[in-house]
């Protein structure tokens, strides 16, 4: 959500050409000096370590050791992750909201790789749609959007009920019998 609330900020600054406020000129890529699908690929594993292994998971871990409030572990964690983006601009505000939801996320199943591997798909695949039109980006993101919720849905129905792990859940009521022979 924070992701793209910055990618939609950035455009709204980039189209209303207001030379006062501080917006990435170009691509988030060529901003970074990312040439190749190698660089890609590079960067992500890069920016996904640092982000969610360091800034996320460490510090949260860290400041809950600490015995600090929940609210120092948010604050920190989304400046840190603020000023991380801040080649973006204005925008990079918006990334408060990301870092946000990521640490939520850390402190509720305190699980590690379902974030690396969601942060660095996330990357990946935004990394390898940027050359196409906004139009075609926006479609790929709304399907996307659409299935991680979808997932999102059961993997907290599972977590909520853990006893479910590992066992059939039936799709039909097991008193009516249905039959597909005609």
């Amino acid at each position: 959500m924070g992701a793209a609330l910055t990618f939609v900020l950035l455009q709204i600054l980039l189209r209303l050409d207001v030379d006062a406020l501080p917006v990435m000129e170009g691509g988030q890529l060529s901003t970074l000096g990312l040439g190749g699908i190698g660089d890609l690929l590079a960067m992500v594993v890069w920016t996904v370590a640092i982000e969610d292994v360091v800034v996320v998971a460490a510090v949260a871990a860290l400041l809950t050791a600490a015995r600090r409030p929940a609210w120092q572990i948010y604050t920190a964690i989304c400046v840190v992750e603020v000023l991380l983006h801040a080649y973006f601009g204005l925008p990079a505000v918006g990334m408060a909201l990301y870092a946000a939801r990521r640490v939520w996320l850390y402190r509720r199943y305190q699980r590690l790789l379902p974030l690396v591997v969601g942060h660095g798909l996330f990357d990946l695949l935004g990394g390898l749609l940027m050359p196409l039109p906004l139009s075609y980006r926006a479609l790929v993101a709304l399907s996307l959007l659409i299935a991680v919720e979808l997932i999102e849905r059961r993997v907290l129905a599972v977590a909520d009920e853990p006893e479910l792990i590992g066992t059939t859940v039936p799709l039909a009521d097991p008193e009516k019998e249905t039959s597909c022979d005609r």
